[in-house]
């Protein structure tokens, strides 16, 4: 006998255009660290059509005390308060290039842009 070994591939069930059901995609997923450096990394490139999970992974220690809201043009603002559990996922098809930004909460001051190409 060999030493057994087994790969995890995570998958997500969604639903077809056109109503077909029980298909499954595999989701690409991203771990970005944010603080009030801004994000690493900075960009990511995506298929369009993708299904793609984002962990914003908060760095407490680097984050000033209001925390961080992260926006964009697409999905409703991420907050977060020091002290919350440090990470915040977010789920989308890829459609169309945008860029998340970072701001302190209680000035509005800009923190980090993280872009998203869609290709």
């Amino acid at each position: 006998w060999s030493e057994e070994k087994s790969i995890v591939v995570r998958q997500v069930q969604t639903q077809q255009p056109g109503g077909l059901t029980g298909s499954t995609l595999i989701a690409k997923e991203f771990t970005i660290e944010a603080d009030d450096s801004g994000f690493r990394p900075s960009s990511i490139q995506v298929m369009k059509g993708d299904s793609i999970k984002i962990t914003f992974s908060f760095i407490d220690g680097n984050i000033y005390y209001g925390g961080l809201d992260i926006k964009s043009s697409v999905l409703p603002t991420i907050e977060y308060r020091k002290g919350e559990t440090p990470s915040k996922a977010v789920e989308f098809t890829a459609d169309t290039s945008f860029t998340f930004k970072s701001y302190w909460p209680a000035s509005g001051v800009k923190k980090g842009d993280l872009q998203v190409n869609v290709v």
